[in-house]
């Protein structure tokens, strides 16, 4: 399979995972990078205009994309928290899919799904469960998930990170996504997301939000989409809110 590198001026491809801070934030010229070939646009939307992409298509596209480019099909990959996983989807035909999501409908997700060519577990990250035997996946990875960890609850961050690594193959990637927003006056995370850039040894660097204001690139949730989407939720309008992105965080065990 033929794949079209993009490069920078130094010679290093932009999807080389040693250096992944071209990713960190959402942007609009990531589109131009992603994987498309055989893509279903009914599970990843409409990929060629941003401005009518949802934030969640962007993730599973930076993910895919991630996936075709770094993990040998045939490996085992693990999912935290992906509930009705478009992704797994797409590759459990490629790849030995799991799933782990304890199907508790946390952040709208789901109570149950249909279990047709992947591994469930229904559990929580964190937990240690002994359905997932260490050293045992050569991807894990998560797409909105993370962000809704309870804020509350700061000693769930070393398990979480602990869980993750304990299932990493040595050397293998970990991938995650977090819906993070713009405030006006602020940026937004679960505080998980700096714990990990903290302490997950990871392979880009944390964003300021000095630099999320100033920069013109930055992907953020079309208004049309969060009117449709989030607003009956919110209850806020659009400008008061922020403008939703992910932040992404790449690390090797």
């Amino acid at each position: 399979m033929l794949y079209i590198l993009i490069m920078h001026s130094n010679g290093a491809s932009v999807w080389d995972p040693e250096n992944f801070n071209a990713f960190t934030y959402s942007k609009v010229s990531h589109f131009g990078f992603f994987f498309r070939e055989e893509v279903d646009p009914h599970y990843f939307g409409n990929l060629d205009n941003p401005t009518a992409c949802s934030l969640k298509n962007y993730q599973d596209m930076l993910t895919l994309s991630f996936v075709r480019r770094n993990v040998p099909a045939g490996t085992r990959i693990l999912e935290v928290g992906g509930g009705e996983s478009r992704l797994i989807r797409h590759l459990k035909t490629e790849y030995d899919c799991w799933n782990l999501d304890k199907l508790a409908g946390n952040g709208q997700g789901p109570l149950e799904i249909r279990v047709d060519g992947f591994h469930l577990v229904r559990d929580y990250i964190g937990n240690f469960s002994p359905e997932l035997p260490d050293n045992h996946f050569d991807f894990v990875f998560s797409i909105s998930a993370l962000e809704h960890i309870p804020n509350d609850d700061p000693g769930l961050y070393p398990r979480i990170l602990e869980d993750i690594n304990r299932v990493l193959k040595p050397g293998a990637y970990s991938l995650h996504c977090l819906d993070s927003i713009i405030k006006p006056d602020r940026l937004w995370t679960n505080a998980l997301l700096p714990f990990l850039f903290a302490h997950a040894r990871p392979l880009n660097q944390f964003v300021t939000y000095e630099e999320l204001r100033s920069v013109g690139d930055v992907f953020s949730l079309p208004k049309c989409i969060y009117d449709q989407n989030w607003l009956p939720l919110t209850k806020t309008p659009y400008r008061e809110f922020g403008r939703p992105i992910s932040i992404n965080i790449l690390w090797s065990k």
